[in-house]
């Protein structure tokens, strides 16, 4: 995503041309009718009053943190300290990172796990259902798009 915003590429068009890829490399084991349905990404805040703001909004306000918008979302981006004095705390102490503006998604059908392998780099059919792993969503190329957490609840159940 660092890349999307050098290049000025809102997040939200990188989710949606993302989702499309994805859908036109599962269409040929499973034709054109399994393809997800891909909904518009169509929000616009116009001020900062239109922003979401997550459960830990008052918290980041608290510690001082300097609110941005992102994806929809009134965000911390840096706290009162440095960001050397942050770095220094996450790695000699503890931090949080609130991941409750990020999207989630449920495959659900009889192709779930080779759906998600499709789009995934795991073995995700040897997880045990109720467990997880980490994993990156690739582009066509082979290169990470992103990060992500991967569920398998059953064979037929699958969030990411």
């Amino acid at each position: 995503w660092i890349h999307a915003f050098v290049r000025g590429i809102p997040p939200r068009a990188m989710l949606r041309v993302a989702a499309q890829r994805l859908a036109k490399r599962a269409a040929p084991q499973w034709g054109a009718a399994a393809r997800p349905a891909l909904v518009p990404f169509a929000r616009a805040y116009a001020d900062d009053a239109n922003l979401l703001k997550t459960a830990l909004y008052d918290f980041h306000l608290e510690m001082g943190g300097k609110m941005v918008p992102f994806a929809g979302h009134s965000m911390p981006i840096q706290y009162k300290d440095s960001i050397m004095e942050a770095t220094k705390h996450c790695r000699s102490a503890a931090s949080i990172f609130d991941v409750s503006h990020m999207l989630g998604s449920s495959i659900r059908g009889k192709d779930a796990v080779a759906f998600t392998e499709r789009i995934v780099v795991g073995d995700i059919k040897a997880l045990k259902n109720g467990t997880g792993t980490l994993s990156v969503v690739l582009n066509d190329n082979g290169g990470v798009i992103d990060d992500t957490g991967v569920t398998k609840g059953s064979d037929e159940d699958v969030y990411v």
